[in-house]
């Protein structure tokens, strides 16, 4: 299925593009963000290395506010053996504790049917 433009209330999941890049730093440069992570706070070269990566695989959504367009964070959704998925999420520090990760994972359960 070829992915199109998700919205819901206050958000658009859409694919990453290359140019992503500085919206990305700004939540992956944060080391509260990363902690959890398996890699440390990413550099400009870094995320704009990350960005190019991201646009060419199917399986990260940026995770935009509708109004603005300003990328916020990330979800990642693969297929798994034995009828299963897996899901992770990145957030923006500055965004966190608003429901938009749940609002975002409840958006992309329509890409798995």
């Amino acid at each position: 299925m070829k992915f199109k433009l998700i919205t819901t209330a206050r958000l658009a999941i859409r694919r990453f593009k290359a140019d992503d890049w500085q919206g990305l730093y700004d939540y992956l440069s944060q080391p509260e963000t990363v902690e959890f992570e398996p890699y440390e706070p990413f550099s400009f070269s870094e995320a704009k290395t990350e960005a190019e990566r991201r646009s060419n695989d199917d399986s990260f959504y940026a995770v935009c506010l509708k109004e603005s367009g300003k990328l916020i964070g990330n979800m990642y959704l693969a297929k798994r053996d034995f009828d299963s998925a897996e899901i992770g999420y990145v957030f923006n520090a500055d965004y966190r504790g608003k429901g938009y990760a749940t609002e975002a994972a409840i958006a992309l359960e329509l890409i798995l049917k």
